[in-house]
């Protein structure tokens, strides 16, 4: 066990992705991963503001640094908890319903859309129908129903296209900013 002064536990963050369980080291490379895997935009901390001092953990920066414990951190603010299946629950509850990120592409996931709180609503009205159980099921293997478009109407690059869209969406975060 790494002791400290004050007898804290020391903890290895792990930007883990809500959604499919990615892992990345620091918060900007999970927030770009939230866009440009899953077209969502979340917000992202302010630059140059350091972790707040917590009274039971010491934080441990370096990858390959000593640590007595691993814990999923989300990339938008501080929240974190420990590094287990009910943890990464935890992440994505907190990251939805705490940071509300917006669907800018919808064309990633599928449209799965993985808000808690619809996933719950969903869940419900399955049990309640009974007898439609195996028509929901059938959409959700399907998915949304999309209409087939030509070749032509697709961009040529869609990698151009997130990329536009990562930097508009920095480029409003940055004036809500200055005008704050």
């Amino acid at each position: 066990m790494v002791v400290t002064s004050k007898e804290k536990e020391v903890v290895k963050f792990i930007y883990a992705c809500s959604i499919c369980g990615d892992s990345f080291r620091g918060a900007v490379q999970s927030i770009d991963h939230y866009l440009r895997i899953h077209g969502y935009s979340a917000p992202r901390r302010s630059i140059g503001r350091r972790r707040p001092p917590h009274p039971d953990y010491d934080y441990q920066n370096k990858a390959d640094g000593d640590c007595d414990c691993e814990h999923y951190a989300c990339g938008s603010c501080w929240f974190h908890v420990p590094a287990t299946k009910e943890g990464l629950e935890d992440l994505r509850d907190h990251f939805f319903n705490a940071h509300h990120p917006k669907k800018v592409d919808t064309s990633k996931d599928s449209g799965k859309d993985y808000e808690p709180d619809n996933m719950e609503e969903e869940q419900e009205e399955t049990e309640e129908d009974g007898g439609e159980e195996e028509d929901q099921k059938e959409k959700v293997k399907k998915g949304p129903n999309r209409r087939k478009s030509t070749s032509s109407a697709q961009p040529d690059n869609k990698e151009d296209m997130t990329t536009v869209l990562q930097k508009l969406n920095e480029l409003s975060d940055l004036f809500k900013n200055l005008m704050k």
